[in-house]
């Protein structure tokens, strides 16, 4: 893709995400495997967007309102996301290795089946959201909050749970 492409692809994002929420196109959204790898789209509000399949690697999306967008199958790699609002959003086989973001809000979010190997996500909110067969292995998740998460089929394998607070209530040690 052309720089030029990938710059109006960004301007777009940040056109819709200025507007008021009246003001929305409808049914707008970035085509499947859209690349904005490397945009800077820091606290953008892009709630509710149609962001599948978009190549969002090593972007930054610090602060952005990502509520109800539809990210799945996004690759995310590399991104940083925190303090990021992801509640309700669909991550369903987002693909994110070794994220490094704090105090991101993944409460209620769709993260089935995606990869968060590596992950650094210290004090991230995952209250009851969908972690069915989601992959953790060796992921960093310290004081994370998985009260009423759904971790069916769940892969977590040598993470660091260390003072999270389990899906029934508990808090690890």
């Amino acid at each position: 893709m052309s720089k030029i492409r990938k710059l109006l692809s960004v301007l777009i994002l940040l056109v819709l995400s200025s507007c008021g929420s009246d003001e929305r196109v409808n049914g707008w959204r970035i085509l499947p495997g859209e690349p904005l790898a490397g945009a800077d789209l820091n606290n953008v509000d892009l709630s509710g967007a149609d962001l599948s399949g978009a190549d969002l690697s090593g972007s930054n999306l610090s602060g952005a309102n990502l509520s109800g967008a539809d990210l799945s199958g996004a690759n995310l790699s590399g991104s940083n996301l925190s303090g990021a609002n992801l509640t309700r959003a669909d991550l369903t086989g987002a693909y994110s290795v070794n994220p490094s973001n704090s105090d991101i809000d993944l409460s209620g979010a769709d993260l089935t089946g995606a990869n968060l190997n590596h992950a650094q996500l210290p004090n991230a909110d995952f209250s009851n959201a969908n972690l069915t067969s989601v992959s953790l292995i060796k992921a960093f998740l310290p004081g994370a909050n998985l009260i009423g998460a759904n971790v069916y089929q769940a892969i977590i394998k040598f993470a660091d749970l260390s003072g999270a607070t389990m899906p029934d209530g508990t808090i690890n040690p």
